[in-house]
């Protein structure tokens, strides 16, 4: 049998440098943009959001925006479309933390959404949703964030008053139960709802169609169809199809359970 440890330290050594990266007390990203960059402090709380500025370019504000925003958001989009979904995959501890958290239920009891529902269409919709809706005033995207309910609850954890609107709370609780116990993978909330997950895999897509990025591949050759990959992947990314084992670059944040998993070292990444 494989050993995990160093996979699994690999992983979560990643996740917690995300962690120590963006959330409270350590905020190495915001302290970075106000210290080095002098970048206002009302900005800060959005520093790391793609959203924002994407779905400004349907209001016409996009330029108007603070400049670092701009430039971030730009490489942002730059780096997704070359690497993929590298900040999925390998930081974010929002979608990590899920992911860990749904080994605590039996898979007798979780949900394999991909039965019932198309969710990449599900995904891409609801994005298209995220950037439409602040268009009609009283809409606040923030709040249905899964990126913002982990922060306000690492916040409180780290001593901030407890201030959770409802639709935060609602949201927290699709995040973490109905989307992370009890639903395979754990990562139900960035397959459906998280913004900042499906743009990133937008754009690899298109990189991935391009030639640009480099996707997941299966040699064939080696493949002994044991389904190994598809039942270990979090977002659901990989599927047998045909007697052929895919994966759907719509889906996938490049995270290496599969490849890790596979037990005849059929899966790699490539162009």
């Amino acid at each position: 049998m494989k050993n995990t440890l160093p996979f699994t330290l690999k992983r979560t050594a990643g996740y917690l440098f995300g962690f120590v990266l963006l959330y409270a007390p350590f905020e190495l990203y915001r302290r970075f943009m106000e210290g080095v960059l002098d970048v206002q402090p009302g900005f800060l709380p959005h520093a790391f959001c793609p959203r924002i500025p994407t779905a400004e370019i349907f209001t016409g504000g996009f330029f108007d925006l603070n400049s670092v925003m701009v430039w971030s958001t730009l490489v942002f989009w730059l780096l997704c479309l070359v690497f993929g979904p590298f900040f999925c995959g390998r930081l974010c501890v929002a979608g990590f933390f899920t992911e860990a958290l749904s080994h605590i239920v039996p898979d007798k009891y979780k949900i394999e959404w991909e039965k019932y529902v198309p969710v990449a269409h599900i995904r891409y919709g609801m994005l298209l949703a995220y950037m439409l809706l602040p268009l009609w005033y009283g809409f606040y995207p923030c709040a249905y964030c899964n990126f913002y309910f982990f922060d306000s609850l690492v916040s409180v954890i780290f001593g901030a008053a407890l201030d959770f609107t409802l639709p935060l709370l609602i949201s927290g609780a699709l995040y973490m139960v109905l989307f992370g116990l009890f639903t395979k993978g754990g990562r139900g909330y960035c397959r459906f709802l998280c913004p900042q997950g499906a743009m990133q895999s937008f754009w690899f897509y298109i990189g991935a169609r391009l030639g640009i990025a480099a996707r997941i591949k299966v040699d064939e050759s080696a493949c002994v169809k044991c389904g190994l990959c598809v039942k270990s992947c979090p977002m659901r990314a990989m599927s047998i199809k045909n007697g052929s084992v895919e994966s759907n670059t719509a889906l996938c944040i490049k995270c290496g359970v599969c490849s890790h998993n596979c037990p005849r070292g059929a899966i790699h990444t490539g162009r």
